[in-house]
């Protein structure tokens, strides 16, 4: 059985989430790696779903207070803050440990071994990080806001969220993500996107995004990992794999 596998970097670690289970590892000076295993119930992962999409729903429903130019730039600056403390604080080892939690990915979808010298040659950056959905998120809640200033309805604000959110799943299954793919599919089984994530037709607008994305990988939201951490990473990963291999012979 194969891991649908998502994960996050933290300061000394990596989370990494497989179907049901979670497996957290931290590492702090010379200590010993420390392993963490949760698991969750199925119920508790539809509502952690619906929530996100209700929050991401409400957040980009547009203000018809604030004019476009306002809510781009009440995007723009925060964001671009952000970015920049990301590139010039030093020994930030989140940056690592996400790149890290990227090779490893990797190297499980595309069936390498889980070895150091096999995932040490794997590229960080990689099309199934949130970090792509930043830039369309961004031209979304302009163009919503845009959309905002014709009409003062809150219904017709409404359906074009919810029409614009659509495009977003679409957009990031068509960056072969399975997790959206199958997420999207467990609560809105629609004919549109019942296809493989794989086999969606890309554009020139998804590639503009794709290329602000792997540029954002590339220079802010992640760093090369050292050995150590690739080491966390691995063992995390592998440790992930042999609980799924228990749960499944139970």
């Amino acid at each position: 059985m194969r891991l649908v596998l998502s994960g996050i970097a933290l300061v000394n670690g990596l989370k990494l989430k497989g179907n049901a289970i979670t497996c957290t590892a931290k590492q702090k000076s010379n200590k010993p790696i420390q392993l963490t295993i949760k698991k969750q119930s199925k119920l508790m992962r539809n509502v952690q779903l619906i929530s996100l999409l209700i929050l991401l729903f409400i957040s980009l429903t547009p203000d018809s207070l604030n004019s476009p130019e306002v809510t781009l730039w009440s995007l723009v600056v925060p964001l671009g803050l952000f970015m920049l403390s990301l590139r010039l604080i030093p020994n930030l080892r989140i940056l690592n440990y996400h790149g890290a939690e990227h090779k490893v990915v990797v190297a499980y979808r595309k069936r390498l071994p889980l070895t150091l010298e096999s995932v040490k040659t794997l590229s960080r950056v990689t099309p199934m990080c949130g970090t792509m959905l930043v830039p369309p998120i961004v031209f979304l809640a302009f163009i919503l806001s845009v959309l905002g200033t014709v009409t003062e309805n809150l219904w017709c604000h409404l359906v074009l969220t919810s029409i614009l959110l659509l495009l977003l799943g679409h957009y990031f299954m068509v960056r072969g993500n399975e997790i959206a793919y199958i997420n999207l599919h467990r609560i809105c089984p629609l004919p549109f996107i019942k296809k493989s994530p794989y086999k969606l037709r890309s554009n020139f607008l998804y590639g503009l995004f794709d290329q602000v994305g792997y540029y954002l990988q590339e220079y802010y939201t992640t760093r090369e990992p050292s050995d150590e951490e690739l080491k966390v990473a691995l063992i995390c990963i592998l440790k992930l794999i042999d609980e799924l291999d228990q749960t499944s012979n139970n």
